[in-house]
């Protein structure tokens, strides 16, 4: 009887740590330490299979006097364990002196150990022997067919284990092999992002030199615009997918600061009415100052995909109204419209990546599916929320963000600088692309600037130093030195310190700007550049003081 309550408590025991730990070697003990005990045998060893060799290798042993020298594998079909092995059934020697089995391993253990009677049991995974559990005396006594019935069972929680252990590994392995994927995935899309923009960014500065030289024709203003506006949402998408691919890495960051959510909404109809990216809809917008906490340029990006995806679901002659009121302790947004609606099974998903509303509406202002699912990861990541609402197909929809409210800051003088055009200045470009570089020029040479030119990074260093320009605009992805490097061998002189130095690149990401910063840039501009953005650079220009950073 108490033989049989001890084998319970071990089995229990066994049992417990299965469930709570997933190291295999903790339970490999365990159960020889237990065999050993249950069967009074001097010696207890464990053996799995190499899955590759496809011999069993010793785990673990307990009892030994030459552990080392016990035999450390076991072929199929040869000796005590390589017979279990092979037939898949225990098998007990009273005396390996005598078993017509016992091969070399097993009489090196006679040997060395005066080993007599042994029992091995196979670890079964279904109708695979995965191990073999041996048990070993040192006398006559041979073990009973109760011995072999414990044995099988504390082998059965080995094979739980050996299972358990082969699903952690294969799970390690499978998600090894999916952040390789991932990793190739995300260089894969900022290289993309990197290779859109390096056109896209000569195609707007081509449509900014259009606008300086002036339309002569009804068709050529026409012509001016349809570039303009696919160049923008092209760069739009390219955000978009870049975002995407952050976004699912956690690695979007927010550099947050007081914003008037009035402000913000107002101001992001007006440039996409600028854009033309309104159309014919009526908008309408009641709002009143409420502040908070909040990064201004993607709070911005909430707001312009959930007006562009109103006006996209929205006929011509449908109505959008946007409005920005206070609540208690939250500011709220709504931006509702009278098209196409969302039928009840979309509403649950409309936030999910990849979903688009029904099609038959003109999608002149395309998308990849993705934005309301940005907005969403944006709004929360500001500590707020977000829901869509619609009463049905064809009556319309409704967007409702809250964020937690602050008091409004107090006001700041605007800076000189803000004021005013931007005075003629002494302008570098280093950039390999020609038609990127001479875009770029004439743009800023109709603008007023004097401009200097060098094609890659040797070139650009010299040039630096012999024109010594209050502006250098540097592109990253330079033959011969990076735009990093040139930026270093800059600082590295008095005249390069007194620079203005601008990265001007296709790749946009939160660590593209610690890049250049670490490297010694004062600004990172992203193809294709925001016209306003780079006037305020320059103006921002003017104040560097002179042998230092501004």
């Amino acid at each position: 009887a108490q033989r049989r309550r001890r084998e319970a408590e071990i089995l229990a025991d066994l049992s417990a740590t299965i469930a709570t730990s997933l190291d295999l070697d903790t339970i490999l003990k365990r159960v020889v330490d237990g065999a050993k005990e249950l069967c009074v045998a001097d010696i207890g060893r464990i053996a799995l299979r190499d899955l590759e060799a496809d011999r069993m290798v010793f785990r673990y042993s307990a009892g030994s006097k030459l552990t080392d020298r016990h035999p450390v594998e076991v072929d199929r079909g040869k000796g005590l364990g390589g017979h279990v092995w092979e037939t898949g059934k225990p098998y007990r020697s009273e005396d390996l002196r005598r078993d017509p089995l016992a091969q070399a391993g097993d009489l090196l253990l006679l040997a060395d150990e005066g080993t007599i009677a042994s029992l091995v049991v196979p670890v079964r995974l279904g109708s695979e022997v995965e191990g073999l559990v041996y048990l070993d005396r040192r006398t006559a006594r041979a073990f009973t067919e109760h011995d072999e019935t414990v044995v099988q069972r504390l082998a059965e929680h080995a094979a739980i284990a050996i299972q358990n252990a082969r699903l952690l590994a294969a799970e390690k392995a499978a998600r090894a092999d999916a952040e390789v994927a991932n990793r190739a995935k995300d260089e894969f899309i900022a290289m993309l992002g990197h290779e859109l923009r390096n056109p896209l960014g000569a195609i707007s500065n081509a449509v900014y030199v259009l606008d300086f030289i002036g339309a002569r024709t009804p068709a050529a203003v026409r012509a001016r615009q349809v570039i303009s506006r696919g160049a923008e949402q092209l760069a739009r998408m390219v955000d978009d997918l870049l975002d995407m691919a952050r976004l699912t890495r956690g690695k979007i960051a927010l550099d947050v600061q007081p914003v008037n959510l009035a402000d913000s909404v107002t101001q992001c109809l007006g440039a996409l009415r600028t854009a033309g990216k309104t159309g014919r809809h009526a908008v309408s917008v009641n709002v009143e100052p409420v502040w908070v906490v909040a990064d201004p340029v993607r709070i911005q990006q909430v707001f312009s995909n959930l007006i562009l995806n109103a006006v996209k679901y929205t006929p011509g002659d449908g109505s959008i109204d946007l409005a920005v009121v206070a609540s208690g302790d939250h500011a709220v947004v709504r931006i509702r419209d009278t098209g196409l609606g969302l039928a009840p099974e979309i509403l649950p998903h409309v936030f999910e990546p990849f979903q688009q509303g029904d099609h038959t509406i003109e999608r002149s202002q395309g998308g990849l599916g993705i934005g309301l699912t940005l907005a969403k990861w944006l709004v929360e990541a500001h500590g707020g929320t977000i829901e869509a609402s619609s009463e049905g197909r064809g009556r319309g929809s409704q967007f409702t963000i809250r964020l937690p409210r602050v008091l409004a800051p107090a006001v700041k003088p605007v800076s000189p600088a803000a004021r005013g055009p931007v005075p003629s200045r002494r302008i570098l470009i280093v950039e390999d692309s020609e038609d990127a570089r001479d875009m770029l020029r004439m743009y800023l040479t109709e603008s007023g600037h004097q401009v200097y030119e060098a094609v890659d990074g040797p070139h650009g260093v010299e040039a630096a130093l012999r024109v010594r320009p209050e502006v250098a605009l540097i592109d990253i992805g330079l033959p011969g030195l990076d735009g990093y490097e040139v930026v270093r061998r800059l600082r590295a002189t008095p005249e390069g310190r007194k620079m203005f130095l601008v990265a001007l690149t296709g790749y946009g990401q939160p660590e593209d700007h610690r890049r250049a910063r670490q490297a010694g840039f004062d600004a990172h501009l992203v193809k294709p550049f925001d016209r306003g953005r780079l006037v305020g650079l320059l103006a921002q220009a003017g104040q560097k003081a002179v042998g230092g950073r501004p």
